[in-house]
């Protein structure tokens, strides 16, 4: 558990409202308390051309400082829209779990000495999952990962 203790010195804080959320003895979750990270990663190449590729990753959610007495939940939901916030717990003041999986593969098209010519193709968040990672942190902001994306890369080496 990560919890932090007041006072806060030093710092890039503009005006004295940056922090005026943290009293000088008080403590407050760390914005990257995450209690549960897991990271898998598969590699799969039967010769030396071609390869195929797949990881995964789990996040069990970072914590939300918000006083739920004060927010002004019409406000949050303007500003950030109501799938953002169905991934925040602001019950237990967590975010939501998130977790992506993503695949790859790759070939060798040319090979020879210093000479070379590659191909590879990647997936990104292939479930699609809104992977809210931080929100309205004090110090992180809000931060959502990309949706499903996709690369396409052609690789020289000479």
């Amino acid at each position: 558990m990560g919890v932090g203790q007041g006072p806060i010195t030093g710092g890039l804080f503009i005006g004295a409202q940056a922090i005026a959320g943290v009293p000088d003895n008080s403590s407050f979750w760390v914005s990257q308390d995450q209690r549960n990270t897991a990271r898998a990663e598969l590699l799969f190449q039967a010769n030396r051309r071609p390869w195929l590729a797949a990881d995964g990753w789990f996040g069990s959610g970072l914590p939300v400082d918000l006083d739920t007495g004060d927010t002004d939940f019409s406000f949050l939901l303007a500003q950030y829209g109501p799938r953002v916030l169905r991934e925040v717990d602001f019950a237990s003041g967590r975010v939501r779990p998130s977790y992506a999986l993503n695949a790859a593969a790759g070939l060798d098209l040319y090979r020879q000495e210093r000479r070379a010519v590659s191909l590879q193709v990647e997936g990104f968040n292939l479930t699609n999952h809104l992977n809210v990672i931080n929100f309205a942190s004090l110090f992180s902001g809000t931060a959502i990962a990309a949706l499903r994306s996709f690369s396409l890369r052609m690789a020289m080496e000479f």
